[in-house]
């Protein structure tokens, strides 16, 4: 059996969505970021530059964009379906994606490559990767503030994600280790909101 189910092509879409007398004259920003909804085909999203595309699967069509205020680096659609949360250089967004609208965005202290959250957790609580450091931290998403910092990579964290049970968290890093993190080290009880 072929493991490939299907190939979308991110500059078919775009070339597909854009105005103007020769829009496959126009430069197209590759997909540099992408999900899909854990329940099958029925929600897409990829990531150009600074703008959320969403897409059927099923039909390739291209139903909403959703503009975000810096570079985004990475994308994850939460167990509802409905709630999407990006890592956009300096921000991480939180994004209603029925009414595709920002829900939240707070600035960060620092660069983040990635972001994730407990999908059995604090709503509140997010984990990203620093960019520029070796470091995972927990962030509270109504305040912008660091809850937590997890040191143990020894070059930036680009990758972040728990288990589907919520009990692990793992993270990767240019130091090419993948770390797994206890649940109850990522969300101590004194950064509990």
């Amino acid at each position: 059996p072929r493991p490939l189910v299907d190939s979308f092509s991110a500059f078919a879409l775009e070339r597909k969505y854009q105005a103007g007398p020769n829009p496959a004259c126009k430069r197209v920003p590759i997909a540099n970021a992408v999900a899909l909804h854990i329940t099958g085909f029925r929600r897409g999203v990829y990531a150009t530059l600074q703008v959320v595309r969403q897409w059927d699967p099923r039909t390739n069509e291209q139903p909403r964009t959703c503009e975000i205020p810096n570079e985004i680096r990475d994308l994850e659609i939460q167990p509802d379906g409905n709630t999407l949360l990006v890592a956009a250089k300096t921000h991480v967004v939180e994004i209603d994606l029925a009414a595709n609208a920002v829900r939240r965005q707070i600035t960060t202290a620092r660069d983040v490559d990635c972001a994730c959250k407990n999908p059995v957790g604090d709503e509140d609580a997010c984990v990203v990767g620093g960019a520029a450091d070796s470091r995972v931290y927990v962030l509270d998403l109504t305040t912008g503030k660091e809850c937590n910092e997890l040191p143990g990579h020894h070059g930036p964290v680009h990758a972040a994600r728990f288990a589907p049970a919520g009990d692990k968290l793992a993270t990767g890093s240019d130091d090419s280790s993948i770390r797994l993190w206890d649940v109850a080290a990522v969300f101590p009880p004194e950064s509990a909101s």
